[in-house]
């Protein structure tokens, strides 16, 4: 069970009166699904058979990155949009409530789908299943990627060009690490002076695709008997931008080895080499997300000292090889 500071601890009693506000039959059992790091989530079982997904902000008081004001809306309106728009298998929205007597925080009703996620089957795969499953990731990354809109970022944050909404992404977590005094590794000037530098790269982006933004294999359920992909979750971090930042998102590219990447590609119909202004992308893309795992351990009381050190070494070598890149 992932313990964080963004999760609430709910007595029974106020589990109860939730599920009788979800939906009219007993209760018979209730589990919390341990394994995300930001929202609360719950199994509700009733005593008619309905299972559902009860997924709870924070509280309002707790402290949170910027990026992630009004993530469970940003969830619902990309859930529904992805459902109506692709065949791609996510979760469908039962209900969304933002005000309830028993929480203060907004609340998100998904169906529940059987199923377990890539991340725990990946050591019982051989090769060429995992070659299959990630040929399929890299399928539904593509079909995700032509649904595109006339702005960037997020509805709720909207920017005209990718560069601004890129640099204003990196600007919120080099706040909020100013906030709680984090160790990045490199000064945030500089971080800031060096995605101004490659602005030119960021601006080669005309097009605002949608990005899942976490489509690692934890997000991912597979069924390995009928190779199939039964569903992706959690759309809360969801942004129309570049595709090339999905490939770091997915593949961790630049920070892990991951997976069987030239499947991914392959399937995406695309090759794993780069132009320069790709690979810078790629690098800034990284920084991001380096940042962004470094950033919020803080902010979730679960620092983890060894991972902060290899974070801090990534940001430092990708920033220098950026700044040599555009001498």
């Amino acid at each position: 069970m992932i313990q964080s500071a963004t999760k609430q601890h709910l007595s029974p009693e106020t589990i109860h009166a939730l599920a009788a506000e979800v939906h009219a039959a007993p209760l018979s059992d209730s589990r919390e699904l341990g394994n995300g790091y930001y929202n609360t989530a719950l199994r509700l079982s009733y005593a008619d058979g309905l299972v559902v997904v009860l997924k709870i902000a924070p509280h309002p008081s707790t402290k949170v990155l910027r990026q992630e004001d009004a993530l469970l809306q940003t969830e619902v309106e990309t859930l529904r949009y992805v459902s109506s728009h692709s065949d791609i298998p996510v979760p469908q929205v039962l209900s969304h409530c933002t005000s309830s007597p028993h929480v203060e925080s907004p609340y998100l009703v998904l169906e529940h789908l059987a199923g377990v996620s890539l991340d725990s089957l990946m050591e019982e795969m051989d090769p060429h299943q995992l070659e299959q499953a990630y040929g399929i990731v890299g399928k539904y990354a593509r079909e995700l990627h032509e649904l595109q809109m006339p702005f960037f970022a997020r509805p709720t944050h909207r920017g005209d060009t990718w560069c601004q909404a890129f640099s204003d992404m990196i600007n919120d977590v080099l706040l909020d690490a100013e906030d709680v005094c984090a160790d990045l590794g490199v000064p945030s000037g500089e971080i800031r002076d060096t995605v101004a530098a490659c602005a030119p790269s960021l601006c080669a982006v005309s097009t605002a695709s949608l990005l899942h933004r976490d489509l690692w294999p934890g997000n991912v359920f597979y069924d390995v008997s009928s190779s199939r992909i039964t569903r992706i979750i959690d759309w809360e971090r969801a942004v129309f931008g570049d595709p090339l930042m999905e490939f770091v998102c997915a593949l961790l590219e630049g920070l892990y080895v991951l997976g069987p990447r030239s499947a991914f590609y392959r399937s995406y119909g695309r090759t794993d080499t780069f132009t320069l202004d790709e690979r810078v992308r790629l690098d800034l893309y990284t920084v991001y997300l380096a940042l962004l795992l470094n950033v919020e351990g803080y902010f979730r009381d679960y620092r983890d000292p060894r991972q902060e050190s290899q974070l801090r070494a990534t940001v430092a070598s990708l920033i220098t090889r950026l700044q040599n890149d555009r001498t």
